[in-house]
């Protein structure tokens, strides 16, 4: 039906507002916490961009259900102010025919839900969660400049003269705070960044240590001395992926019993399953309470505030079942009744005469 595409489209604009809105405002306040690893240490711009563009999908996938209901919110309180509504309702539709076009749009994002949970999601996790490790275990190696004293973990101030191809240091001071008892200056000819599992280790050659402790001074000449610049990264490398870094068929195909994690990947495999199909009924919920409303085209705030309302505690419901889960396996099955009941109720308010 001709109508019900118009709708369709119509509702497409402002769900794509509201997600980019969202998503951005989201990425923008992590984006900030980065801020200082580009002006202060020294990041590359690209590198903090890549990282942060990473945590889209994440940001997508939370506010994709919450945008649908805020779209629907908007673009069907429009047409019940421009009377489109009592105009539909005259030619004989009723208001589950009304509420098919935002139904429609509610599922095909249930299906974009689905597909980010699933599989998007998880996939862009895993990839952010190498990216992060590898900053955390090679950012210091990454921040030495030439000719610019640079501080790559607090307490280890280092000075280079020249680096040749992004590797190979001469003329290096290195000053070492780390210990209050004791003052360590290191002076070297040559230097090299080595990675040595979750370390990073500036390698020096050809130079003296020079200690200061209780107003003695020791000099210690050496070939090489190795100096560790690594973050002191709590966690080491590690191959296994944790649930939220798995798409569904890995969480599916690692699933175990006797694993210790198994209470936590059953509540994953729910959350991906459950978030999706917040879609339908939070649309549901907004247009049974739109379309049953009366005085609409006067009661615009009261309509918004009760549809909210109601959006809100349906959505701390399902987060709350999904936290309750993760405890208790047991508790699964009321997440699907709990979307169940209130989709349920939502569709025989909309069938009601």
């Amino acid at each position: 039906m001709l109508l019900n595409r118009y709708i369709s489209k119509s509702l497409i604009y402002p769900i794509l507002l509201v997600i980019f809105t969202f998503t951005f405002l989201v990425w923008l306040t992590q984006s900030l916490r980065f801020i200082d690893f580009i002006v202060n240490k020294g990041i590359d711009v690209g590198i903090i961009f890549t990282v942060t563009m990473l945590m889209m999908p994440t940001f997508i996938n939370m506010v994709l259900p919450i945008s649908v209901c805020i779209g629907i919110v908007f673009f069907y309180h429009k047409m019940m102010n421009d009377n489109e509504i009592t105009v539909m309702k005259s030619i004989g539709q009723n208001n589950f025919a009304i509420a098919k076009p935002g139904l429609y749009v509610a599922s095909i994002a249930t299906l974009i839900g689905f597909a980010f949970s699933c599989f998007i999601t998880p996939t862009s996790a895993s990839t952010f969660q190498e990216k992060k490790r590898f900053l955390q275990h090679n950012y210091a190696a990454m921040v030495l400049q030439e000719g610019v004293f640079t501080e790559p973990i607090k307490g280890i101030t280092i000075f280079i003269d020249q680096i040749e191809n992004n590797s190979n240091f001469k003329g290096i001071l290195v000053s070492d705070e780390r210990d209050e008892n004791k003052d360590v200056l290191i002076l070297a000819k040559e230097a090299k960044v080595v990675n040595n599992g979750d370390q990073t280790i500036f390698e020096l050659t050809s130079g003296n240590r020079q200690e200061k402790k209780d107003n003695k001074i020791n000099v210690l000449a050496f070939d090489k001395f190795p100096v560790n610049i690594s973050n002191f990264v709590k966690s080491s490398y590690s191959l296994n992926k944790d649930p939220e870094e798995m798409n569904i068929v890995e969480l599916f195909k690692n699933l175990d019993k006797d694993s210790d994690i198994y209470t936590k990947m059953i509540s994953e495999i729910n959350n991906r399953i459950a978030w999706p199909l917040l879609n339908i009924t939070l649309s549901l919920v907004a247009l049974s309470i739109l379309l049953k409303s009366k005085n609409s085209r006067y009661g615009y705030f009261k309509n918004v505030f009760k549809t909210s309302l109601a959006a809100t505690v349906v959505t701390a419901g399902i987060v709350l079942l999904v936290m309750l889960s993760a405890r208790n396996i047991n508790l699964v099955p009321l997440i699907y009744v709990y979307l169940l009941s209130v989709s349920s109720v939502s569709m025989w308010q909309l069938q009601k005469n």
